[in-house]
């Protein structure tokens, strides 16, 4: 099921609106279940900020007009590990835009920090199983009241960005990072190959990229090109003099030339996933993980642009 799943809705399509709430009563009847906007805006721009809870630093997409704040499950098990400390919450679920009801599966009321050293602030967070399209962190109304904030868009006439202040309990401007949500789960480097080298380099991820410190992610390529991704498996490092993670990947040069090259890549989160070490240790559990798993998961287009000159498994026709 997704939550607002369409790249140009902004990020009030996450809005959840308490209608009439009344805690005693839990029935759909009583209009308790909150509702998601469909509102539309021509640019796919969200608003983030970075927040920490536990000392994790999460990035958090920002709703005015949402009037809660939502964690998916598998955040919240990465900050807190034991689902016993969640709550039952005054929420049985609430309604997507696309009247796709979300249950909710408990509520806690963490202390939300802006910095390492902010006091803090303590809201109810209602926590929800992951649905592709949305942040795993969604900040809401309920947090800005708290916080007593100042939102603005200031800068340009014709390029506007948005500016955050916390008034409560101390005044806070926040790192604002307003970035398109298509663009979270890329990451670029910079190389320079010789023909047919292979090499590890580092990966620059969006700052705003919905990461924590203990993820493992998987890069991939976007297509095949003349200098392309060979998936790899990598931890992450946070840049504090650049605000963003970064991880190391592996590129290799297809052709016979020496390249400089820009690379922009794709990763996921594989936390989940069982790591099996390519060595002859291994050959057995290689081979029984290759009866289950394919070992190809999709089919990338080839750049029209590009020199390659080693031979590559091709797909010209797919058949329904």
């Amino acid at each position: 099921m997704s939550l607002a799943g369409y790249q140009n809705i902004s990020a009030t399509s996450y809005m959840i609106r308490r209608d009439n709430f009344n805690p005693m009563c839990m029935k759909p009847a009583c209009q308790t279940n909150p509702q998601v906007s469909n509102m539309l805006i021509e640019v796919d721009n969200k608003v983030y900020i970075p927040v920490f809870i536990r000392n994790y630093r999460i990035v958090g997409c920002v709703d005015s007009g949402s009037d809660i704040t939502i964690m998916h499950m598998s955040l919240f098990m990465k900050l807190f590990r034991n689902s016993s400390v969640l709550m039952p919450s005054d929420i049985t679920f609430f309604n997507t835009f696309s009247e796709h009801s979300v249950n909710v599966k408990g509520m806690l009321k963490p202390l939300i920090k802006l910095s390492p050293t902010h006091p803090g602030i303590s809201v109810t967070v209602y926590v929800i199983d992951d649905i592709t399209g949305p942040p795993p962190l969604l900040l809401g109304n309920d947090l800005l009241k708290l916080g007593m904030v100042t939102l603005a868009y200031t800068g340009l006439e014709d390029d506007p960005y948005p500016e955050i202040i916390f008034n409560y309990p101390v005044r806070h401007q926040c790192t604002v990072y307003f970035e398109p949500h298509k663009e979270l789960f890329t990451c670029e480097a910079v190389c320079k190959l010789g023909p047919y080298e292979m090499q590890d380099v580092d990966f620059i991820l969006p700052k705003a990229s919905p990461v924590v410190r203990t993820d493992h992610i998987l890069i991939t390529s976007q297509e095949w090109d003349t200098i392309s991704i060979i998936p790899a498996r990598s931890d992450l490092e946070f840049i504090q003099g650049h605000d963003r993670y970064c991880a190391t990947g592996r590129v290799v040069n297809l052709s016979d030339q020496e390249i400089d090259c820009h690379i922009k890549g794709k990763f996921e989160l594989i936390n989940n996933y069982d790591v099996i070490a390519v060595n002859n240790d291994n050959k057995g559990r290689l081979t029984r993980a290759l009866n289950h798993y394919p070992l190809g998961r999709e089919i990338l287009m080839t750049k029209s642009q590009a020199k390659i000159n080693l031979p590559l498994f091709t797909v010209n026709h797919i058949a329904n």
